[in-house]
């Protein structure tokens, strides 16, 4: 059987462990520059705060509910992320981390309904974070139980897929096609044609037709439906482009600041390329003036280069984004935002070497350099070693973080202090 763990407001109660007296209220946690609502807790999801929206359209109604705002502390979360994949690690035969906050489990035989309520009870006594569990033969059913668990608001937070069919009938004739899990917007549209608009509908399609509309993995969807394994990492594709992006805390005008912002985003691609074993071939930087300020010049330029080989270390990749950032910028112009593209992907096993390459051994330096950066970093936190390009720590140009609470578990200097008297 296979067990989807899930956090339960994973943002919203990671602020909560180190803060017992936001228990019962409201809270918001925002995107990069304190933008959009990224994340709500339970009581702010029931005073129909909307998710995704822009936090100012939702301010009034925030105070209105007395409801607590922070800035987004992606330390925090995948510190604690980290430690809850650990301990469900534990109490399992194998284990595929799906994202920030779920985790497919494959479990032993054994009681499954006291198991998920072991696990559940671990993770808060460790953490202090509540989690659901779903368990079912595959990895849709298991989805979809999870949400079940959820929605359904069991006591003990454990769902397991039922052995009678007529409940397995009534449970996913309940479920929308659209919230299938793999089932996108575009493909449940075109599953209307075989007039089906349930997860009940999909299980009893036909397969030939349901792989004419959709893919492959629409096809092995519906088998999971009927109890058959068919889903697993290796339907993951691999990733094709990296992006890093994020609008500056205020306008940039100096061209300093641009660079050292280009530097920045090439270096955190850069770790996001070594961390999937990929290459780059193709480096693309662009530079985007605020559409909100229709007074300014708009200014809005984006370059690429192909590099020499591919490569997936930290100096070439930086090298080529300021020289790039430095070739798009125009005086003058206030810059709301940047941002740096790595393209044409390749295998890091596929890449195709060149020992006649004059500067091979350079190549391979500043290889290690980087795998060795990032174990650093990944040890010791974020940014500890860095190129000198991306600016001391202290720029003005970072994005706004205003509500942002402490780094409890990455950073010395945040933990909470007790006094006795």
């Amino acid at each position: 059987m296979i067990a989807l763990v899930d956090a339960n407001n994973f943002y919203a109660s990671c602020e909560r462990v180190f803060d017992p007296r936001l228990e019962g209220v409201p809270i918001l946690v925002l995107s990069n520059n304190d933008g959009c609502v990224v994340a709500r807790s339970a009581e702010a999801k029931e005073a129909g705060i909307p998710m995704g929206g822009p936090f100012h359209e939702v301010a009034v109604r925030a105070r209105e509910i007395g409801a607590r705002v922070f800035s987004s502390n992606y330390p925090l979360y995948g510190d604690l992320s980290r430690r809850m994949m650990t301990i469900l690690g534990t109490f399992a035969v194998d284990q595929e981390i799906y994202s920030i906050d779920e985790s497919f489990l494959g479990l032993p035989p054994c009681d499954l309904r006291g198991l998920g309520q072991t696990m559940r009870a671990t993770v808060y006594q460790h953490l202090g974070l509540r989690v659901s569990v779903g368990i079912a033969p595959t990895r849709v059913l298991a989805k979809a139980c999870n949400r079940w668990a959820k929605k359904k608001a069991e006591a003990d937070g454990v769902f397991l897929w039922p052995e009678a069919p007529e409940e397995r009938d009534a449970l996913l004739n309940s479920l929308p096609v659209c919230d299938v899990w793999g089932i996108n917007r575009g493909l449940a549209q075109r599953m209307v044609l075989l007039r089906v608009q349930t997860a009940k509908d999909l299980r009893d399609a036909d397969v030939t037709r349901v792989r004419r509309l959709g893919t492959v993995v629409a096809e092995r969807i519906v088998r999971e439906l009927r109890g058959e394994q068919c889903l697993g990492e290796e339907d993951v594709p691999p990733r094709k482009s990296i992006l890093c992006s994020r609008s500056f805390g205020r306008r940039v005008e100096d061209l300093p600041s641009v660079r050292e912002a280009a530097a920045w985003h090439a270096s955190r691609a850069s770790e996001k390329l070594r961390l999937h074993g990929r290459h780059a071939a193709v480096l693309g930087v662009f530079l985007c003036t605020s559409p909100f300020r229709p007074q300014d010049v708009q200014h809005n330029p984006e370059g690429w280069v192909r590099l020499d080989r591919p490569c997936q270390d930290n100096v070439t990749l930086v090298q080529a984004a300021t020289v790039l950032a430095e070739s798009l910028y125009r005086p003058g112009h206030g810059y709301q935002k940047c941002g740096v593209m790595l393209a044409e992907l390749t295998d890091a096993n596929a890449v195709q070497l060149d020992f006649a390459a004059p500067d091979r051994a350079t190549e391979e330096r500043r290889e290690r350099m980087s795998r060795a950066m990032d174990a650093v970093n990944s040890r010791l936190g974020s940014r500890t070693v860095r190129i000198a390009a991306e600016g001391l720590g202290r720029e003005a140009w970072r994005m706004r973080c205003n509500n942002r609470s402490p780094n409890y578990t990455t950073d010395w200097t945040a933990l909470p202090r007790v006094r006795l008297r």
